[in-house]
């Protein structure tokens, strides 16, 4: 029995295959198991033509990814599985909440219902934690919110600017 057993798991390694992934091979496609935060989750593009119902309802069936439109464009992205992982941190839906924190520091912490959302509204990033074992549940990407200079902000600077050109 363990040599089969054995045998079958140097079959799936010699072949490439990943028992864990389902077969229609999502690290296969382009970009296949990607988060990138404020852009993309695997295919699908923040701001891109968001697919038909009957489309979105088979994507979260079948790869776990859930999508938000807006006027027919893909607002929001969401994954709760491990399957996909943030492009440079290696964070994924499973990881601690001081992993969170050592790679994108503090964020914009709330409480919605029963979990933490951390979001980081400047990198386009959001991760929703369990707070009893304090992992991320899911991953959500959405259009970077560029913050405005304030009204003193731009004082300041007009203050610079007129102090260099009087020099």
């Amino acid at each position: 029995m363990r040599k089969g057993l054995s045998a079958i798991v140097v079959g799936i390694a010699l072949l490439g295959l990943d028992p864990c992934l389902p077969s229609d091979g999502v690290r296969g496609e382009s970009g296949g198991g990607t988060i990138v935060p404020g852009q993309r989750i695997e295919r699908f593009s923040i701001g891109d033509p968001a697919p038909d119902n009957r489309t979105l309802r088979t994507i979260r069936k079948s790869k776990g990814i859930g999508i938000t439109t807006a006027g027919g464009i893909i607002g929001r992205i969401t994954v709760s599985s491990p399957r996909y992982e943030v492009e440079r941190n290696r964070l994924k839906a499973g990881a601690t909440l001081a992993e969170v924190l050592r790679f994108y520091g503090r964020g914009e912490k709330t409480m919605k219902g029963s979990v933490i959302v951390l979001t980081y509204p400047d990198q386009g990033v959001e991760f929703v934690i369990d707070p009893t074992d304090e992992r991320v549940r899911s991953i959500t990407v959405f259009r970077p919110v560029v913050q405005k200079p304030s009204a003193e902000q731009y004082r300041k600077l007009y203050e610079h600017r007129e102090k260099l050109k009087a020099k």
